[in-house]
């Protein structure tokens, strides 16, 4: 390990469940708390850090909060997990498969809808089509079928 910590990797259910749960405490904490809008982002952070935990270890916890399914796969992470993603960040744990179609995708995009986040500095092409046919002959020659590339 380099060091650095790094997020930790969850599917995208829980992924789209952490974002729901986090938008709709800072909602709450903001019609509830007078003094949210004058705290810091630091404080307004730790505020949301301690009612999602409180809401995930509670005996009702997020199905009856929100009233809504999608918090409940939040129970598919342990406590430790939950906090570690609340602590240093989540990103979607995508197989390999999922990463060379959303690549594939990628390319398939204009200059102009592809954020500098997805770039690196291997990735620069001069014709994305042209790209995506490489990949397309590659998977070819190789007899390799991917859902979403050429599946």
């Amino acid at each position: 390990m380099n060091g650095q910590i790094e997020p930790v990797k969850v599917s995208e259910k829980v992924f789209e469940a952490l974002e729901f749960a986090k938008s709709k405490i800072e909602c709450q904490l903001a019609n509830d708390c007078i003094d949210y809008a004058e705290l810091s982002h630091a404080e307004r952070e730790e505020k949301v850090f301690e009612e999602m935990v409180e809401q995930y270890t509670s005996d009702v916890g997020f199905r009856h909060f929100y009233e809504s399914e999608l918090a409940k796969c939040l129970h598919d992470l342990s406590l430790r997990q939950f906090v570690r993603a609340l602590d240093f960040g989540y990103e979607i744990d995508r197989t390999p498969e999922e990463q060379v179609a959303a690549y594939f995708k990628m390319m398939g995009r204009s200059q102009e809808e592809i954020t500098a986040e997805e770039l690196n500095e291997n990735d620069m092409t001069s014709s994305l089509s042209e790209a995506q046919a490489a990949i397309l002959a590659v998977f070819g020659i190789l007899g390799i079928e991917i859902k979403g590339v050429n599946k």
